[in-house]
């Protein structure tokens, strides 16, 4: 009898859970079909645009879009570079890209340094321990003898 009443409770609960995500995908559809209207709100025509104007509006809003992207690209790439490079001051589209080539430039340098760091590391490492092998060895063949 309990283990019925869980087992409803829980069929219950799975029903209100997708009834409210059918309700969000209903609200997030509608606010999808209001946005055009929403951005052709700011432009209070009188009369209906031709068909030259429709697409000149969609190629300056496809336009927009596209820069407002791009400063967000940039943007994102420029957390990703420490201040040092380019100051206090946000610089220019260009002074970014060039101060992105020299960043990038500074890491692959580093970035050789460090492999062959790694590398003389490794051999040293190799070394020392041939060396303590014979170490060991020679320590070993005292106590035996």
């Amino acid at each position: 009898m309990e283990k019925a009443r869980r087992q409803q409770a829980r069929q219950q609960a799975q029903r209100q859970q997708e009834q409210q995500q059918a309700q969000r995908q209903q609200q997030e559809e509608e606010q999808q079909q209001a946005r055009p209207i929403q951005q052709l709100r700011h432009l209070k025509l009188a009369k209906l645009p031709s068909r030259s104007s429709h697409e000149r509006y969609d190629r300056n809003m496809t336009e927009r879009d596209r820069r407002t992207e791009l400063t967000q690209r940039f943007g994102a790439v420029m957390k990703l570079v420490p201040a040092e490079f380019y100051g206090e001051r946000v610089p220019s589209k260009y002074n970014m890209l060039n101060i992105f080539i020299s960043y990038s430039q500074m890491l692959t340098k580093e970035e050789a340094r460090l492999r062959s760091e790694k590398e003389r590391l490794k051999e040293l490492n190799r070394k020392l321990q041939i060396a303590l092998q014979q170490r060991q060895d020679i320590l070993f063949a005292r106590n035996d003898a």
